[in-house]
């Protein structure tokens, strides 16, 4: 008898794949509350733009921040400017974060987007002292 039909004869499989069936069966049924995707279009949002001067010296990827959750975006090379367009309702803080690609990250304070169709961000040279402007 050769080695690998040893192994096999020790082997329960059905016990094996029931618990396989059963993890990624349950995978899905956590009970998890499913918050809205900012970048789903619905009613009641809006078309917003946001201009994006990156003045560091390393790329910068912007993350969007909704829910406990980071949407990418995207990212900004070193000393330029990036136009991002996305959805979202008018009156709901930004919540924006900032992660270079030398790995360091900043989370900016979240800021009150109400009017105007248009906000700017500058990532300073120093990451902690990034700005809105209206």
């Amino acid at each position: 008898m050769k080695r690998r039909e040893k192994i096999r004869q020790h082997v329960p499989r059905g016990p094996l794949l029931a618990g396989l069936l059963l993890i990624l069966a349950s995978g899905g049924c956590g009970g998890r509350v499913i918050k809205e995707n900012p970048f789903d279009s619905s009613a009641g949002r809006e078309q917003f733009s946001l201009r994006v001067e990156n003045q560091n010296i390393h790329d910068a990827t912007i993350f969007l921040r909704t829910g406990g959750r980071r949407q990418e975006l995207g990212t900004v090379s070193a000393r330029g400017v990036e136009f991002f367009d996305f959805p979202w309702s008018p009156g709901t803080p930004l919540d924006l974060e900032i992660e270079l690609s030398v790995g360091e990250r900043h989370r900016m304070p979240s800021h009150p987007f109400s009017g105007g169709r248009r906000l700017d961000l500058v990532v300073a040279s120093n990451l902690r002292r990034s700005i809105f402007r209206n």
